[in-house]
This record gives structure tokens, sequence and C-alpha cells, in this order.
């Protein structure tokens, strides 16, 4: 049962980080607001989903290197990260 809500949970976040990154617009709507950069949070969205996955055939340490990698690309996409003049 846990695989497979961990591979439905994997799946949905690979659908969006894929449709963020073709569109350009985060698909989640309760996200649209809060996040400033959507093609950073996709590419959260994409390491996450990928760790989700990969915590089933790696070492805890590195699965859980690359879940929390993914969870800091999309806090750090709520953030205005531009350049400043």
């Amino acid at each position: 049962m846990l695989l497979v809500l961990t591979l439905v949970l994997a799946t949905l976040l690979l659908g969006a980080g894929l449709l963020t990154l073709r569109t350009g617009e985060i698909v989640v709507p309760w996200l649209r607001r809060r996040v400033r950069n959507p093609r950073v949070w996709a590419l959260g969205a994409l390491v996450t989903a990928a760790a989700l996955v990969l915590l089933r055939f790696v070492p805890f340490p590195l699965g859980f290197l690359f879940l929390f990698a993914g969870i800091a690309l999309s806090a750090a996409a709520q953030f205005d990260l531009g350049r400043r003049p």
C-alpha cells in the first residue's frame, strides 16, 4: 500500500513539474500566488519525485539527500532571487 501511495505521489509531482517547466506556470492552483520562480519550483518537484522513487533502491542517506534537495528547491522558489541592480 505504501509503495502504491509513493508511486502515485511521485507521478503527480513528476507531471506537475514537467507541465510547469513546459508552460512556465504553476499548475497547482493554491501555489500560484506564493511561488515567485515557477521553474525552480518545477525542478524541486522533479527532484522530489525522483527521490521518492530512489528511496526504494538506494541507501537511505542518499535518498534523503535528494529528498532534502527537492524540498529546498521548492522552498527557494517562494523567494525572489532575481538580480539586483
